[in-house]
């Protein structure tokens, strides 16, 4: 079975990708760096956000606050 979901009412959220996760210099890098390397992370995160957008569902870059 093949969900189907409407564009206009959908949205990936990638919850605060750059600043403390995986930028170099980032709080929490230090620790990810293997796994997030070893998994293709930064790949995977670039090929979801492009199919995404071809897809026409919109991107929301959502900061991680306290």
């Amino acid at each position: 079975m093949t969900e189907s979901y409407d564009p206009r009412r959908t949205a990936v959220l990638p919850a605060d990708p750059y600043n403390d996760f995986i930028s170099e210099g980032g709080k929490v890098w230090p620790r990810l760096e293997p796994v997030a390397q070893a998994i293709g992370l930064l790949d995977n995160l670039r090929a979801m956000i492009a199919a995404a957008r071809a897809a026409g569902v919109r991107v929301v870059f959502v900061p991680h606050r306290r």
